[in-house]
């Protein structure tokens, strides 16, 4: 049966192969991850306040993400998807005690995936992924109404091709998965980003597989806005913190991350996934994550 034969890999979003025609895959897949990066002074574009004086920084944010995986055969070699998002981010700057947070409905994925190279084992497609701005990118939280977006504010397409092959290994099935794509944007608020995934699956039984990826990242320098609360000691009829919109410049970098993790196969051929990501290089001086741990589960139902 075609459900036994498809390994969804963890990390590496898109396989090489497409849903049969009638078939409907739904998933939850939950993320979390903490990033950090330094705050210089000469991050900011067009400067600081003069109130601001020898910045020197730390910015910490924490992210938890839930995303809904629709997936659809429209024929055997045509998919349809849609992925809408909730986050919840809260974002921190060592010089403030204030954790700032903001949660709500961030951009939607469309995916276009046309399969043009299918044999008993090797599936090839080419992917499209359209990011729809339903996400605030003017979200406000904590005391003093920091800005942090959840959304981009603007439409981004993402091109790729995706491949899946498998080989006979010790008597079972080694599944290898891999893509490569590039995000195109305005590189304002979210930046283009180049992305090239291996995962390869080998089952520990019938109901487990066992994976482990590679994913590379090289993002674009990109700006965004950025709202800083400073502290001062003024009284509270003078105003008490300062609060001070401008915009940051990120510059671009290079991420490597080995992302092992498991497939759990329970009843109905309802899939449990968990995995980590954990950064083998990461860019000295732009966002980067200390880790990332994903909880996902997945199944599919024939429409017909």
């Amino acid at each position: 049966p075609f459900l036994q034969r498809i390994s969804s890999p963890i990390f590496t979003m898109t396989p090489g192969m497409t849903l049969p025609k009638g078939i409907f895959s739904f998933g939850f897949l939950t993320g979390y991850w903490e990033m950090e990066a330094d705050l210089t002074e000469d991050m900011f574009k067009g400067g600081l306040p003069d109130i601001v004086q020898n910045l020197n920084s730390e910015r910490n944010t924490e992210v938890l993400q839930v995303v809904l995986d629709l997936r659809y055969g429209l024929t055997d070699n045509f998919t349809i998807g849609l992925f809408p998002r909730w986050s919840s981010i809260a974002a921190k700057v060592s010089e403030s005690s204030e954790e700032n947070r903001v949660a709500g409905l961030g951009d939607t994925n469309l995916l276009l995936k046309y399969q043009f190279w299918a044999t008993r084992k090797t599936r090839i497609s080419l992917f499209g992924l359209l990011s729809i701005p339903t996400g605030d990118e003017d979200a406000e939280g904590g005391r003093f109404g920091v800005t942090i977006p959840l959304g981009s504010g603007s439409f981004n397409y993402t091109p790729g091709i995706a491949f899946t092959t498998v080989k006979e290994y010790l008597e079972a099935p080694l599944t290898i998965h891999s893509n490569i794509s590039y995000r195109i944007t305005n590189d304002e608020v979210v930046p283009d980003e180049l992305r090239c995934d291996l995962a390869i699956s080998y089952p520990f039984s019938p109901d487990i597989n066992s994976f482990m990826e590679l994913n590379y990242r090289w993002r674009n320098s990109y700006i965004h806005p950025q709202t800083l609360t400073i502290n001062r000691d003024r009284p509270p009829w003078q105003g008490g913190p300062i609060k001070i919109e401008t915009t940051l410049k990120e510059e671009s970098g290079h991420t490597l991350f080995l992302s092992p993790g498991f497939q759990f196969i329970l009843y109905k051929d309802i899939r449990l996934n968990v995995g980590a990501q954990i950064p083998l290089i990461k860019p000295k001086d732009a966002w980067a994550e200390k880790f990332v741990l994903n909880f996902g589960i997945r199944g599919f139902w024939d429409w017909w």
